[in-house]
């Protein structure tokens, strides 16, 4: 991408399923995209509890999360001198553009990254060693995060069929795109 410098700050998310790619592309966008403009960000990085004390101090996982998407919103806001800044996680969209619609933010991008459930599980085991997030829950949330990013208006990727560069370039190819009609 090239005139970071002369663009507003833009929020780009990605989200997705366990197993989708989220932090593989993050990190290949991080390669491709190689500036001091760019803010990289890892929503697990705060921490995750269980889902029992989610559940106990927030009520729930659902809330948990929103929550925690909201602090996440507000911790990017507050970085300064950055044009790109990328968060990314496994969070309901909605939670984010409610949040950023409350702060009076328009300059955002949405992206959902999600995998074949063979690739994803294939991923999730051999890969990540995790097969207890093999399951019909995560399929469905999977399903769950396309509809809500796709209701909102954002982009829905398939990580299937191509390595993390690739799909990398696809974002980046979507945001120059974006960025240069001005539509954002």
């Amino acid at each position: 991408m090239k005139n970071l410098q002369n663009l507003d700050t833009h929020f780009i998310f990605m989200t997705g399923a366990s197993g989708a790619g989220k932090t593989t592309v993050l990190k290949a966008l991080e390669q491709e995209l190689s500036s001091p403009l760019i803010s990289l960000n890892f929503f697990d990085s705060i921490g995750v509890p269980p889902h029992e004390e989610m559940c106990r101090i927030y009520g729930s996982g659902e809330k948990w999360q929103e929550l925690s998407t909201h602090k996440w919103i507000d911790n990017l806001v507050a970085i300064k001198n950055k044009k790109l800044i990328f968060l990314e996680g496994q969070f309901n969209p909605m939670f984010a553009v409610s949040h950023l619609k409350k702060l009076g933010i328009v300059n955002y991008f949405m992206f959902c990254l999600y995998a074949d459930r063979h690739v994803r599980e294939e991923r999730l085991i051999h890969f990540r060693n995790q097969p207890e997030l093999v399951n019909d829950v995560m399929e469905n949330w999977s399903n769950v995060l396309r509809k809500i990013t796709h209701d909102v208006g954002g982009f829905i990727i398939n990580s299937s069929g191509s390595d993390a560069n690739a799909t990398a370039r696809k974002i980046i190819r979507i945001l120059e795109s974006e960025l240069s009609a001005g539509l954002k």
